[in-house]
């Protein structure tokens, strides 16, 4: 993930990119899931995205959200000793099922 500069609207995004090298079938399902289940989602603490694109000059695929200051849920959760990547997941889910969504 990295740290970009939305220069029409003048704010920091956060912005994740596969290289076309490192995409499989799955690759792009996660990623583009992602961008799915982020993008309708109203939190003070959730990054909200905007957009999934192709870079025309590399056929690399990214996303855009908000840059939100603080720890990822991941590293929040680490301490929790969830060794299943699954339970971890699914933890996620559980968490964020009650936040509204845009619309």
């Amino acid at each position: 993930v990295l740290l970009v500069a939305d220069e029409w609207w003048g704010r920091l995004l956060a912005m994740k990119r596969v290289r076309k090298d490192r995409m499989d079938p799955r690759t792009i399902s996660i990623l583009r899931n992602e961008f799915l289940e982020l993008s309708p989602l109203v939190h003070p603490n959730l990054a909200r995205g905007f957009d999934f694109e192709v870079d025309l000059a590399t056929q690399d695929l990214f996303f855009t959200s908000e840059y939100v200051e603080g720890m990822q849920l991941l590293q929040a959760t680490s301490s929790l000793r969830i060794e299943d990547p699954g339970d971890r997941g699914r933890l996620a889910r559980a968490l964020l099922t009650p936040l509204p969504r845009a619309g």
